[in-house]
């Protein structure tokens, strides 16, 4: 499906004069959009590479965020949504569907664009990149100069939208630790720091012991024991002590660089790239939109 398009498979049929049986492959063209989740850290590479993936916000706020609109949930005002306000934001977003044309896309500043190459999988999410500003410029189709072409030209405020979901997006996709993992070394870099300010002691000679770290960042028992146990494998912190008789003590070694997304370039970065003579196709209607 994702590679061809299309669906096949071989079928067998009778003939209806004859009796005759014989083979014929039916194929169905297709359009994919394939959302998945799960609870697992370590995702299959074939699966991972052929999508884009978003960790979970597990931060104190979403949980009470959540728990606000589960009390809401037995209110007349949740029925009336229900009943009302839900069908019809629906009905107004199909609509909107329907009245969209097909059109020929033209990124004109693609050749200006630039994407993380480290990895091998960016193959993949670099082109998902630029079908995404394709995207986004065909939805924002009646936002545009009318135009006697069967063709519509991505701008700048079409790289924009684009640019602020990708830079979300990549940090969690192409990052070098799992999400968990980073919400175990935030908290500790940050309990670090503090305690460095405030005792006047360098980073590097403080260790933090999981209870004190546990307490300050109100994370679980077995999701820090975890992590901290991959941030030790992965070499941001240190370790001293023995599992036998004696006390784990955790000590911070460096920095962890783990924000892909800051490697797009952003909008101002692109209108300054053209103007600067990338050799892009220029459009007149790309350089009249508002930085």
């Amino acid at each position: 499906m994702l590679s061809s398009g299309e669906l096949s498979r071989l079928v067998t049929t009778k003939n209806e004069k004859s009796g005759q049986l014989t083979s014929k492959v039916v194929r169905k063209k297709v359009k994919v959009a394939m959302v998945m989740s799960s609870t697992e850290e370590y995702i299959n590479e074939e699966n991972a590479s052929r999508c884009f993936l978003i960790g979970t916000d597990e931060s104190q706020e979403q949980t009470q965020a959540i728990h606000k609109r589960q009390r809401q949930k037995y209110s007349l005002e949740a029925y009336r949504k229900q009943r009302e306000a839900i069908p019809a934001i629906s009905a107004r977003h199909q609509n909107a569907q329907r009245l969209l044309e097909p059109r020929i896309i033209i990124n004109p500043f693609a050749e200006a664009l630039d994407f993380p190459s480290k990895q091998m999988r960016t193959r993949r999410d670099h082109e998902r990149f630029i079908d995404l500003i394709a995207a986004v410029c065909f939805l924002r189709q009646y936002q545009k100069p009318p135009a006697a072409t069967p063709h519509i030209e991505c701008d700048i405020e079409d790289y924009r939208v684009a640019y602020r979901i990708m830079s979300a997006i990549l940090p969690s996709t192409l990052g070098t630790l799992p999400a968990s993992a980073l919400r175990v070394y935030e908290p500790f870099r940050a309990l670090v720091e503090t305690r460095s300010a405030k005792l006047g002691i360098k980073e590097d000679k403080l260790w933090i012991t999981q209870r004190e770290l546990r307490e300050y960042s109100g994370l679980g028992h077995d999701q820090m024991k975890k992590n901290l146990r991959t941030l030790a494998e992965w070499e941001y912190i240190r370790v001293k002590g023995s599992s036998r008789g004696m006390r784990l003590r955790y000590g911070l070694s460096g920095r962890l660089i783990n924000h892909p997304g800051e490697a797009l370039p952003s909008p101002r970065g692109i209108l300054e790239r053209l103007r600067s003579g990338a050799k892009v196709m220029r459009s007149a209607n790309f350089f009249l939109c508002r930085e």
